[in-house]
Formats: C-alpha cells, sequence, structure tokens
C-alpha cells in the first residue's frame, strides 16, 4: 500500500482509483492518505468493503479536505469517519457524488452529514443504503432538504426507518422541489405507506422500482392513490360546499388540479354549478378550470347548471364553454330546472306508469347494522347520525333495538338521512323511490356501482362460488335489468374500498309463480322446508298473482301522496333499517338471528379505552374489535365493514388518530374479514375518529353518512326489484302490528290476508314470508320445528322475549323480575346465578306469549344453541335404589310416573348466563368481559398433563409438521365468542343424563361427573382452543366420542371451522394426535422438534389416550350404535358399563395398521358375551338407501353378524366344550330400543330429532323396519362370508337375511326397551348398564370369565369407597395417603379389584408414577401387595374390567 500511495503522489494519469474488497488497514489508508494530498488526476475513488477503520476514514478525510479532482468517493467508515468527512465536505468543493453503502454509520453519522448538506452546495448523489439509519437519521435528512437545492438523488434503501421517518421524508417534498430521486424500499411496508400519504399529491419523484421489495411498493401506490383520492374528495366538498377558502388553499398551497375528474366524469365546475356555489365558480374559472370537459352523462359544466335550474349561473362570463355556444345539455332535461309542480307532475306520471305497467318495484332497501363492545356509544353514534342531540344519560342496549331511517339520495355519494314515520305505505315509498329513481336516471348510477362491485368480484379471486351464480347483466336497448331475481349479492362492498375483498356470487333462489324470491339464508344445520303437501290451490295460474288494484285506485293513492313530505332535490329515497346490537357479552350468543351478509356493518370502539392506562383495558378493547371481525366472517362474510372511534372529544389529535389507525392496520390486517374494512380515505385512516357530543355537527360524522350512504347504495341487494304482492302483504302486516298491536301471527292467519295481496298459494306466501325475513322486516323461522306455523311481525318483540331470560340480571332489569322470584326464591336464584331456567319461571317471565308458541319458541332458542333441555343429575340411595336429584337444583325431578317430568318442571340450561369461571368470585369478572379475555386470565396453558388433549380450531390448517409451539398454534387459531358454550350445550345435551353429581358449569370451564370418570372443559385460549381432560381408567373411548361430538358442535355453527386434536408434550410444545396415532400403531420412532420419542416413550406419556393395539381374547359387551345417530348415548352409556367392571368394545378404532377393519369388528362380536344393538329411528331409517344402491352399512353387517354367530351357537350348544369354536364366546344378542330423546343434537342426517319423535313406540318402530327393503345387501353379506370363511374357517351361513328380516328379526328378541322420550333419561340410562350387566352375568355359564366377579353396583358418587380391610392395610403400610388418588382413579376399591389391575398391567410402579405417586411410595406398594398376595395364597387369574 505504501508504494501504491507513492506512485498516486506523484502520478499524473490515473483518473479512477478502484480498491473495494481488499483488505486495507487503518495504516494502509492513512498512508493512500498522504498521496491523494499532492494527486491531481483523480475523480473517482472507491474504498468499499475494506477495513479502513475510523483511524483510516479520518486521514482520508484530511486528505480530501487539500485534494481539488476528486468528485465521486465510495468508503467504508464508521461513525467518527463520518463525523471527519462531514467536517471534511465543509471545504470540499469537487465531490459531487458520495457512496457510504453498507456502513454503520447510524443516526449520529446521518446528522453529521446532514448538518454539513446544509451548506454544501455541490453534491448531487448521496448513497445512504444499509446503514442502520432510524427515524433521528431521516428527520435529519428531511431538515436538511429543506435548505439544499442541489441534491438531486438520495438512496436510503435497507435501514430501520418507521413510519414516522418515511412521513417527514415525504412532507418535505412539498416544500423541496429539485430533488427527483430517493429510494426508500425495504425500510417497511408501513414506511412506504407513510412516505407515500405525506408525499405531496402533485410532486412527481422518482422511487425506484422496488423489485427487491413488492409489499412496500403495493403500500406506497396505495398510499399515494389514497392521498390523491383524499385530496380530491376535500376538493371536490369545498365546491359542493361553497368552501372558497377552502378550494383555494387546495389549488394554491395543496397543488390541486384544478380540472381533475372524478368516477363520474364531473371536474369541481361541474359540482360548484350542481350545487349552484358561485362564488366558488367564479375562483375555479380565475384558477383555469377547462370548461370544455363533459362528464358520463356527456355534460359541461354550463349544461350542469342549466339542467339543475341554477339560471344564475348561466350568466357567469366565461363558463360557456367559447368554441360551443349552441351546445345544449345532454340530457332529456330542458335548460332549466322544471317548476316544482312540473316535476311532481312528472314523478306522479311515472309513478302511474310503474304501478299500472309492472309488477314489481326497486326494493330500496338496507340494513345496517351496529356492533362494538358494551358503552362504547353505539345509540349514540345512531341518534348523531340521525341529528339528534347528545345525550350524556344513553342507557346500554338490550339485546338488539332496530329503528327505519329514510334516506334521500342526492348523488351516490350525497345523502340526508331522517328517522322514517309510520305514515304511508310500503308499496307507496318504493312506488315513489322507484320513480324518483328512474326519472332521474339514479337507477342506472346505483346499477353502474354495483357492476363496479361485480367488475372487481371478476378480477379477483372468489371463494365458495356457487355453479348456478350470475353477474347482473344489463338489457342495452331498454336500459333496464335482464337479470333474474336474485339473492343479494353476499359480498357487498363500497366502490371506494381499497383494496379488492373475496366475494361471494349470489345464488339462484328457487323459482315461484309470483315472482323470483331471494332464499332466505340458512343457519348451519337448517334444511329447506318442502311445498305444503295438501294445498288445494298450489297450481294457482299465473296470472293470478297479480293483485286486484284497479288504475282508480293506484290514481287515488298516488294523487294523496304527501309530496311536500317527501319530495325534495334528491334523486331518490331508500330506507336503512339500522339494528343497534347489545354490546354485553351475555347478548353474543343471540347476535346470530341478524348477522347477515345482507347488511353493512359498523364496528364501534372506545378510542378513550384503547389509549386507557390501563394495560388489561387496552387489550380488551383489541379483542372485542377482534371478536366482532371474526363474529362478521362466521355470519356476514363478505359484507362491508366501516369502523368508528368515539370519544374524539376527549383523543382529539389527528396525531393519536394516525397512531390508532396504524395499529388498526398491524393488528388487525390478518382477520379475514379485514379485506372488508372500507378505507376512510377521505382523512387517510382506517376509522372514523368520532365526536358523538357534537353530533351532527362534527364534520366526521357527515363524512360518515355520506360513506354508509354510498357503501349501502352499491349493494346489490338495494336496487334489485321486489314483487308488488309482497309490498301489499307487507303493509297489511305492519299495520296490524301498528293499529292492533300484535307482535305475531299464525302463518294460516298471513295466507288468508296473503290471497287478498295476490298470492294465491301458500308456498307463494312462504316464498314471500322469506325475503321479508331477509330484511328483518318480519321474522318467519319454517325450518324450526312449530315455529313454521307463526310468523313475527316485530323483530323487535323476539328480541325483547329472549332478553327475558338471556340478559345481565344486575344491569338490566325486568318488570316481571319480582313476580318471577315471588314463584321461588330458588328457582330465580337458578336462573340468575347457575343459567338454569325452570319451565315454571316462564309462566311470568313470557306471560305475554300464547301458550303454543311456547315450546316453538323454546326450540328456536335451543336451534341457536341458547339453551338446551336440562336434567338435574340424581344420586342413587344405595339401600333403596330411589332416584332423586342433587338439592342444588331446585326442584326435585324424580322417576318415571312423577310430576318431575311434567312441563310446568322441565328446566333448560341457558349457557350464556352462566357464571364467567367457576373458581373465581364473579365480581372480579365484569359482565362485559369477553369469555377468551377472562379465559386468559384463569386457564393458562399448564403443559403437558396426563389423560389430556386440547381441541385448537382454525379457518385454516396450519399444521406443517408432528408437532407445533403453543404460541404458533395460539396465532393461527379462530376463537369465535360465545364457541365454548355452545360445544358445552352439545356435551351437556348428553353427559348430563350419565352425571352421577351436580356438574360445575361455567362460559368458561365446565366439569361433570359421570360415575367413576371426571370430564373436564377448559377454554384455553393459550392454545386456541379446548382443554378435554379426562379423569378414568381407560379414558381413549370417551376421548374419541368427546372430540368427534366437539368439533361437529362447533361446525355446525361455525361451518368454516376445523378442527385439530393435539396432546401436550411439554410447556412449549403440542403434538398433534393424528401423529402419534399414526407412529403409535405402526409401532415407529416419532421426532419431536430435534428428541426422538420410541414407541415406548409415546406409551409411557399418553398410553391411557392411545389405543391397545390389537384385540383382546375376551370381551362382555359389544355395543352396535350410529355413530352420527346414537353417538351422544354411548358417550353417557360407557362410564356406566365401565362402573360395572364390563369389558365393552364400542368401535374398532384400536386397531393395528393393515387389519381389516370389518373382520375386526366381526370378530369383535364373536369374542364378545353379550352383543348389543342400539336400535333407533334414525339408524333403521338409514338403511332405507340401500334400495336404491347397494353398499356395505356397517351397522348392518354387525347386526347380520350377531344373528348369524347367535344361530351357529344354538346349533351347536350340546357340543363339548373342546368342540366349541375358539373365536365363538357369543351367548345372548339384547336390542337397546330406544327413543327420539337419545338422537343426537347435531345429527345432520336425512331424520332430525322431530321426525324420529314419531316412532317413539314399539309398534310403531316395528312398522318403520317394515318399511325397508327385503332384499339382501349383497355388499354387506359378502363382508360376513368373507368373516366366516377367512377367520372363523367356517361355511358360509347358507341362507342370508334381507335388510328388513334382519332389523325385524331384533323385534323378536328379549330387549331392552327405552322409548318413552317423557321418562327422565338418567333413569333410562342406569337400568340400560344395569340390565346389561345383569345379562352378562347369566351368559357367563361356565365359560372363562372375561372379568372379575361382578360385584353389585358401586354408590354412584364422585370418588371410590375403600373396602376396610384394603384400607386398614394400606394405613398400616403408612401407604394411604401416598396411594389414594391413584387407586381411586383406576377403581381399586378392594383386593379383588387391584389384583385384576395388577394382572392386566393397569396397576404397576410405571403406571403409578404416571398417575402421579412418587416413585419409592409406589416401589413400596407393589412389593407390600405382592407379599400379602403370597402370604393370603390369594393369586386370582382374571381380567381387568375396564373400557376399551
Amino acid at each position: 500500500m505504501r508504494a501504491l500511495a507513492v506512485a498516486v503522489k506523484d502520478n499524473t494519469t490515473v483518473t479512477r482509483l478502484d480498491l473495494s474488497s481488499n483488505h486495507i488497514s487503518p495504516e494502509g489508508a492513512a498512508a493512500l492518505a498522504q498521496g491523494l494530498k499532492h494527486n491531481k488526476t483523480i475523480a473517482r475513488l472507491n474504498l468499499h468493503w475494506n477495513s479502513l477503520g475510523d483511524v483510516g476514514a479520518v486521514a482520508l478525510a484530511d486528505a480530501l479536505t487539500h485534494n481539488t479532482a476528486v468528485t465521486t468517493a465510495c468508503t467504508s467508515i464508521g461513525l467518527e469517519g463520518t463525523v471527519a468527512l462531514a467536517e471534511m465536505l465543509k471545504h470540499n468543493t469537487t465531490i459531487t457524488a458520495l457512496f457510504l453503502s453498507d456502513n454503520s454509520i447510524g443516526d449520529e453519522g446521518v446528522v453529521a452529514l446532514s448538518e454539513m448538506l446544509k451548506h454544501n452546495m455541490t453534491i448531487t448523489y448521496l448513497v445512504l443504503g444499509n446503514n442502520s439509519i432510524g427515524d433521528l437519521g431521516a428527520k435529519a435528512l428531511a431538515e436538511m432538504l429543506k435548505h439544499n437545492t442541489t441534491i438531486m438523488e438520495i438512496l436510503v434503501y435497507t435501514n430501520s426507518i418507521s413510519p414516522v421517518g418515511g412521513a417527514a421524508l415525504g412532507a418535505v417534498m412539498d416544500q423541496n422541489r429539485t430533488l427527483k430521486c430517493i429510494y426508500i424500499e425495504k425500510n417497511s411496508p408501513a414506511t412506504a405507506r407513510a412516505f407515500g400519504a405525506a408525499l405531496p399529491v402533485d410532486r412527481n419523484i422518482d422511487t425506484g422500482s422496488w423489485d427487491d421489495d413488492p409489499e412496500g411498493r403495493a403500500a406506497y401506490k396505495e398510499a399515494r392513490q389514497g392521498k390523491k383520492t383524499q385530496q380530491q374528495q376535500m376538493l371536490f366538498t369545498a365546491c359542493e360546499n361553497g368552501d372558497v377558502e377552502a378550494v383555494a388553499s387546495l389549488i394554491d398551497q395543496d397543488h390541486a388540479q384544478v380540472s381533475q375528474q372524478d368516477n363520474q366524469g364531473d371536474t369541481p365546475l361541474h359540482v360548484a354549478c350542481r350545487h349552484n356555489q358561485p362564488a366558488t365558480v367564479k375562483l375555479l374559472l380565475d384558477k383555469g378550470a377547462d370548461t370544455a370537459i363533459k362528464n358520463s352523462k356527456g355534460n359541461t359544466p354550463y349544461n350542469t347548471a342549466a339542467v339543475s335550474g341554477h339560471l344564475a349561473l348561466t350568466t357567469i362570463e366565461g363558463l360557456k364553454p367559447a368554441n360551443d355556444q349552441q351546445q345544449q345539455p345532454s340530457s332529456t332535461a330542458p335548460n332549466t330546472r322544471p317548476t316544482e309542480q312540473a316535476h311532481r307532475a312528472a314523478v306522479q306520471a311515472r309513478m302511474m306508469e310503474i304501478a299500472t305497467r309492472f309488477s314489481k318495484h326497486m326494493a330500496g332497501r338496507a340494513k345496517i347494522g351496529l356492533s362494538g363492545q358494551g358503552r362504547a356509544g353505539k345509540t349514540t353514534l345512531v341518534d348523531s347520525l340521525l341529528g339528534k342531540e347528545f345525550n350524556s344519560q344513553q342507557h346500554s342496549t338490550l339485546g338488539a333495538t332496530s329503528k327505519d331511517m329514510s334516506v334521500t339520495v342526492h348523488t351516490m355519494e350525497v345523502c340526508d338521512w331522517k328517522e322514517s314515520e309510520e305514515r304511508g305505505t310500503e308499496f307507496m315509498r318504493s312506488l315513489y323511490g322507484t320513480a324518483m329513481a328512474q326519472e332521474s336516471g339514479v337507477d342506472k348510477e346505483m346499477e353502474k356501482a354495483v357492476t363496479t362491485v361485480h367488475a372487481k368480484l371478476s378480477a379477483g379471486v372468489v371463494e365458495d362460488e356457487e355453479p348456478a351464480a350470475r353477474l347482473v347483466k344489463n338489457d342495452s336497448t331498454t336500459g333496464r335489468s335482464t337479470r333474474p331475481s336474485q339473492t343479494p349479492s353476499s359480498r357487498t362492498a363500497s366502490t371506494t374500498t381499497p383494496s379488492t375483498a373475496s366475494i361471494s356470487r349470489p345464488v339462484s333462489p328457487r323459482l315461484v309463480h309470483v315472482t323470483a324470491a331471494p332464499a332466505v339464508e340458512r343457519q348451519p344445520g337448517q334444511q329447506a322446508r318442502s311445498s305444503d303437501q295438501g294445498d288445494d290451490d298450489t297450481d294457482a295460474p299465473d296470472n293470478a298473482a297479480t293483485p286486484s288494484i284497479s288504475e282508480e285506485e293506484v290514481e287515488k293513492a298516488i294523487k294523496d301522496f304527501d309530496f311536500d313530505a317527501t319530495l325534495g332535490e334528491g334523486k331518490t329515497q331508500v330506507s336503512f333499517k339500522i339494528f343497534d346490537l347489545g354490546g354485553q357479552s351475555t347478548f353474543y350468543i343471540f347476535h346470530p338471528f341478524f348477522l347477515t351478509k345482507y347488511a353493512v356493518y359498523l364496528l364501534v370502539f372506545s378510542m378513550e379505552d384503547l389509549l386507557h392506562q390501563d394495560k388489561s383495558k387496552r387489550a380488551e378493547s383489541w379483542e372485542f374489535m377482534e371478536h366482532w371481525l371474526s363474529s362478521l366472517h362466521l355470519h356476514a362474510k363478505g359484507a362491508p365493514v366501516l369502523i368508528i372511534g368515539t370519544f374524539a372529544d376527549v383523543v382529539s389529535k389527528r396525531k393519536q388518530h394516525e397512531n390508532i389507525s396504524r395499529d388498526i392496520y398491524s393488528r388487525l390486517r390478518h382477520n379475514p374479514a379485514f379485506p372488508g374494512v372500507i378505507h376512510n380515505d377521505k382523512h387517510g385512516l382506517w376509522f372514523w375518529p368520532v365526536d358523538n357530543t357534537k353530533s351532527i355537527n362534527d364534520p366526521m360524522i357527515q363524512d360518515l353518512r355520506q360513506t354508509i350512504s354510498s357503501t349501502a347504495l352499491a349493494q346489490e341487494y338495494v336496487s334489485q326489484e321486489v314483487a308488488v304482492p309482497y309490498l301489499h302483504l307487507y303493509d297489511k302486516l305492519n299495520a296490524i302490528a301498528r293499529d292492533e298491536k300484535r307482535p305475531l301471527l299464525t302463518f294460516d292467519e298471513v295466507v288468508k290476508i296473503a290471497r287478498s295481496c295476490g298470492l294465491r298459494t301458500r308456498e307463494e306466501t312462504r316464498a314471500c314470508l322469506q325475503f321479508l325475513h331477509l330484511y328483518s322486516m318480519v321474522l318467519y323461522y319454517d325450518t324450526v320445528p312449530g315455529m313454521e306455523d307463526f310468523v313475527i311481525l316485530s323483530p323487535q318483540w323476539a328480541v325483547d322475549t329472549m332478553t327475558r331470560v338471556i340478559r345481565n340480571f344486575d344491569l338490566h332489569r325486568d318488570v316481571r323480575d319480582g313476580e318471577a322470584r315471588a314463584v321461588g326464591a330458588q328457582l330465580w336464584d337458578d336462573l340468575v346465578d347457575r343459567g338454569i331456567l325452570h319451565r315454571r319461571l316462564l309462566g311470568v317471565l313470557w306471560n305475554d306469549v300464547h301458550s303454543n308458541l311456547v315450546m316453538p319458541f323454546l326450540r328456536l332458542m335451543m336451534q341457536y344453541g341458547l339453551c338446551i333441555e336440562y336434567s338435574p343429575p340424581k344420586l342413587v340411595d344405595s339401600r333403596r335404589a330411589l332416584a332423586r336429584t342433587n338439592s342444588g337444583h331446585g326442584d326435585n325431578a324424580t322417576a318415571k310416573g312423577s310430576k318431575g317430568n311434567s312441563p310446568g318442571h322441565q328446566q333448560y340450561l341457558v349457557p350464556a348466563i352462566l357464571p364467567m369461571t367457576i373458581r373465581h368470585n364473579s365480581s372480579t369478572m365484569a359482565s362485559v368481559t369477553l369469555s377468551t379475555t377472562a379465559a386468559q386470565q384463569v386457564n393458562p396453558y399448564l403443559g403437558y398433563e396426563k389423560k389430556t388433549a386440547f381441541v385448537a380450531f382454525s379457518l385454516k390448517q396450519f399444521k406443517q409438521s408432528a408437532s407445533v409451539q403453543v404460541e404458533h398454534a395460539k396465532h393461527a387459531s379462530f376463537l369465535p365468542e360465545g364457541l365454548f358454550t355452545v360445544v358445552l350445550a352439545h356435551v351437556m345435551a348428553h353427559a348430563q343424563h350419565g352425571a352421577s353429581q351436580e356438574p360445575k358449569l361455567s362460559r368458561t370451564h365446565a366439569i361433570c361427573f359421570m360415575e367413576s370418570t371426571k370430564l373436564e372443559l377448559q377454554l384455553v385460549p393459550a392454545v386456541g382452543g379446548i382443554k378435554m381432560k379426562i379423569t378414568s381408567a381407560q379414558p381413549r373411548a370417551m376421548l374419541h366420542m368427546l372430540h368427534t361430538m366437539i368439533s361437529e358442535a362447533a361446525r355446525e355453527r361455525y361451518p368454516e371451522l376445523k378442527s385439530s386434536l393435539l396432546l401436550p408434550y411439554d410447556d412449549k410444545t403440542l403434538l398433534f394426535f393424528e401423529d402419534v396415532l399414526h407412529h403409535h400403531k405402526r409401532k415407529q420412532d416419532m421426532w419431536v422438534d430435534e428428541q426422538l420419542l420410541s414407541p415406548d416413550d409415546l406409551i409411557a406419556k399418553y398410553g391411557p389416550l392411545l389405543p391397545v393395539l390389537g384385540l383382546q381374547d375376551k370381551y362382555d359387551v359389544f355395543i352396535s350404535y350410529r355413530q352420527r345417530a346414537n353417538s351422544g348415548l354411548v358417550m353417557a352409556l360407557h362410564p356406566r358399563l365401565e362402573q360395572r367392571n364390563l369389558v365393552a368394545f364400542l368401535d374398532a378404532n384400536n386397531l393395528e395398521t393393515g387389519l381389516n377393519f370389518k373382520l375386526s369388528f366381526m370378530t369383535a362380536i364373536g369374542l364378545s358375551l353379550v352383543a348389543c344393538p342400539i336400535v333407533s329411528a334414525a339408524t333403521i331409517m338409514q338403511m332405507r338407501q340401500l334400495q336404491h344402491s347397494d353398499y356395505c352399512d356397517n351397522v348392518l353387517l354387525e347386526w347380520m353378524t350377531m344373528l348369524a354367530l347367535h344361530e351357529f351357537q344354538r346349533a351347536h350348544e350340546k357340543d363339548d366344550e373342546k368342540e366349541q369354536h375358539a373365536k365363538i364366546r357369543l351367548r345372548r344378542v339384547v336390542p337397546v330400543f330406544v327413543s327420539s330423546a337419545w338422537h343426537n343434537a347435531n345429527d345432520s342426517s336425512s331424520m332430525n330429532k322431530g321426525g324420529a319423535s314419531q316412532y317413539d313406540s314399539f309398534d310403531n318402530m316395528k312398522r318403520l323396519a317394515m318399511t325397508l327393503p327385503n332384499v339382501v345387501s349383497k355388499e354387506t353379506a359378502t363382508a360376513l362370508d368373507q368373516y366366516f370363511t377367512q377367520v372363523l374357517h367356517l361355511p358360509s351361513p347358507q341362507q342370508h337375511r334381507s335388510v328388513r328380516e334382519t332389523v325385524l328379526s331384533l323385534f323378536d328378541i328379549d330387549a331392552v326397551i327405552a322409548l318413552d322420550a317423557t321418562v327422565d333419561r338418567t333413569s333410562q340410562l342406569r337400568d340400560i348398564a344395569e340390565k346389561v350387566r345383569q345379562v352378562a352375568v347369566s351368559a357367563i355359564k361356565g365359560q372363562p370369565l372375561a372379568s372379575a366377579p361382578h360385584p353389585e353396583p358401586m354408590q354412584e358418587q364422585g370418588g371410590v369407597e375403600f373396602d376396610e380391610e384394603f384400607k386398614a392395610w394400606l394405613s398400616t403400610n403408612k401407604l394411604l395417603p401416598h396411594m389414594h388418588d391413584a387407586l381411586e382413579e383406576v377403581g381399586a376399591a378392594n383386593f379383588a379389584m387391584l389384583e385384576v389391575l395388577v394382572d392386566t398391567g393397569v396397576v404397576g410402579v410405571n403406571k403409578l408414577q404416571e398417575m402421579g405417586v412418587r416413585a419409592g411410595p409406589a416401589h413400596l406398594f407393589m412389593q407390600r401387595f405382592q407379599e400379602h398376595r403370597a402370604a393370603a395364597n390369594a393369586a386370582k387369574q382374571s381380567c381387568c374390567c375396564l373400557l376399551m
């Protein structure tokens, strides 16, 4: 380097010196610097990627102070070197380009450079990429650019600049107009967005290609466009309002283009002319506005003034284009606006034409839903939108309220609101709105807006597309829509939505004679109701659909119409029905009644809470917003959402609003509903900060109102056509509700009224009611048994009725509460404190509900999961075996025949009003707290727990390997509020009948006791799901059924939810059960992160939850049931069989991989003493499909197998024991006939619970069996033959029964009958288990026992009562405190039981340690037991009686 330095000193020819990527040390740099002091020719110096150090950099800086030749410098330096370089540049006047990328300059170095560059007038190119520059450095550069006018390009890519620094650099571009290029990519998308939002609209600057930062490029362009749109809206609004000062400022200060055009082709001058603003017109002309520009209607600003009737404007000099003095408006309207009288006449004529010539009107209706946290100010916001004065004493909303708004449409962006008055009819309202829309042309504007939405749809990705879906098509000759009447678009979005969301196309409705009515959106699990059978008039001709209303009547109605109250300057009128949904979490469970995709939603939050000093308060606010967006995605997928922040009187600073907006985007953008969130383009925010204390005087409220209007008007369901008879029927129903104060009618009453409106058939009436239900004008639930007979005229009445039993009883009182409390203090306490509703209380709380409607309305609530039928648990009196209830539940329900089963003594569990938690004082959990929030506080993830699994819920499968980190599971999860109570309702519908003591229930935690099994469910947000802890000897079968039940319950309410079964591994990791099961069945090692688990490790950790590989050689009972029909019964039954020491084979999910499923369960039947087919109407009904297609029905195969084996045994019952077949132990077939009461609540098969109830008798069920096909299922018979030949090595049965014969054979066998649906199911369950036990005992008859001698049933308490001798032995050996819980868990109450458990491997040193016993006591216990066994000489050969 020294030699080079000497050469540089004297060289006069070299002009460029590139020494990059060498190992030049500080000493070498210092030597080179000495040479450069004297060199006069080198103009470009590159020392990048060396090790100059601060010493070398300082030396070079000193050299360049004296060098006047170098114009471009590339150096590798740090902070001290940068400071020295900055000092040098104060004196150097030759360097024009400075490359300092890929260093560690940091903010301090940039601050030093910026101070120098304020005065340096030679550098034009500055590269500072990849230098760890933050906001301090970015602000310093921005401040420098206010003074420096020579720098043309600055590169600050790949730094740490946040949105604050990005905004500073963007904003300075307004003052600095000389900088041509700035590269800011690869900082962050948020920084790029902030830079674009701050950059002046008119400032054209090169920001590079962004090739390596596509997200940043998209954010920058989006912000840039948003800024332009915002400025345009501000300019157009100022022109509309005549704000001359604002218009001047926007043009002069913000450089707004004076002749820019909006989506309709209007310029600011068009807007000023339309709204009669002469001063603004003159200002725009002075600023050079182009008067010749035509809008989409072909009108110049002059024409617009003429069409609008503003004659004074047409006289302003310069407004009329000089080149076309004869130009006329292209509109069909004359040059001047018609007089008010002429305009009225034109509208009346149009109304008459529509009424007499057309059978459909524009619907002109939209739904607005307000949602959000309690006390966020939703109700006050509605008042503000209506222009009402602020009410500081506004009460909290109870459940939900609704009101109608009349909205006058001036343009798609300009509307006026007022609360609708009760006068007038829906027919006249829609007729007037349709006429005004056609007269003014706004109908085509609305159609264009809908088409724009669909254009976005076709350009984007469509989810769940229906094959029959069609976009709107227009007839170019008539201008009218030629589309068939459709279901409103399932995706609704404002034309100003900044991003394209996924949109579901509208589906084709079912057709009826009068109109193609939109199909009502079905709730999960509902089925479309077929046409009424037996109607005499279902084939009425088409022309019967037109109502008999004469032209004279129409003409009179039009003349009597109050035009003075409705006719204004608007182009049409529409009605908004606004629903204010209660914010308390108690009400969330019935919000699905009102959340549909055919609405626009306002998500309201308190900015004051969001910025609260209390961290938990802030967190809760965000959780509420997440919850509501999630709910809207589940129940109203695709609907547009506007986010509203209240308390702008407290949180008033723009900076605060910007920070909240950034947080909204960063926190909520991953929510699946966020694509539907409307951006506040005018103010550059993701929400509208409103001050309700100012009401309509708050400009933000005004902007919000217009955005709501334009968003709603762009929805297809607003402009879709509706049959005139529908309108007439609604008017008559509305008049009855208003004048006669009747909240509901019977369906038959409505049918009679409908005939007078032109609806001739019951099916047409039903289609009309479904359409009105869609708009919440009436409520009609024709899929709920009993509710199809009623039509609710007042949706508010339905809400009020439900909230009498579902509310916060401390916050919301009812006048009936005192009378209800007088019915019984215990009954009232059960409702308020434990969520148990006694039917007797409804006689008071629903005293105005007709007795015929009470049960259908309860069924409606049950279908939505609002309540379930509840049977209090019963305890067994061991002396008298007399059933009685636990006193904690008020009324004692008794055995069959008692009054406890009468309707007046029925009980219902209402999950939504259960306590928030079990073990915490309710006062610490406010009623407005979300269950997920409460669960986060009280139900943490505890890491590995034995006999525990989790069901995690998500919208997308998140599995990537056999394990998942807890944090990742939480991030990927999706937990709708109320999910736990939905699941709890389904589980309790079955588990309650096997309960042995009172359950402990809450909205986040539940514990049920089923014989010796303790079932615990817990909402655990940390893993995004529900914990299942099953404390029993062998919980594997319960886990299988419980997981299935929980998953199906969740999918029934939330069809998009996906579930994953997880096992806890440690405090950070969960394992997917399917992978554990896969490796267990294949006996393979399994990797968990970097740890390898052997098959034995898996068994040691998860053995009780995993199936025992292979089949046992003996079973007591084989339970045959159809999973979708009666799994709930089996889930409740199996703990009772286990308690009675029966080994029961439930299903074949314990088979090793490779084993034949069918052959295995048939083998298990043969190895069982008793086979119990569960016979129900739903099970039989499924077999009717064999009439049309042959397949192997597994349930039928099980029944054919047990009958064939039973016949074989009877034929060989006299054979010697040695000659008996080793694989056939079957002695008895005992059918169990069960009623519809045991039908799965969430069964989505062809027969629902109501349909099954007609077969709740032995004779009726037998008649159902007689309808089965009298054919042999060849597929099923073939499987049976394979079992006989391949497993038993016997000839196939000579003759196979038909499907009908097989089922009818069960009716001829002694059976357990449980067909009385009115009998208490807990008693039924106990009887079934006891009778099965008795049959099993009688079937032993000298056979090798599959279990120990069957003792009397143990007391049905929560624990196990130890035998006195056994307990004394434990105490003598000082083992009782160590062993008590473990022995109780496995049911070892005496020496005989313990011997069985030890012999079968259930109890041993390792097993005891797994159950929590320390190693020392475990070894001592086993040693003492073996000593006792030897001394007593009482070893026995027996198997453990545990449930498979």
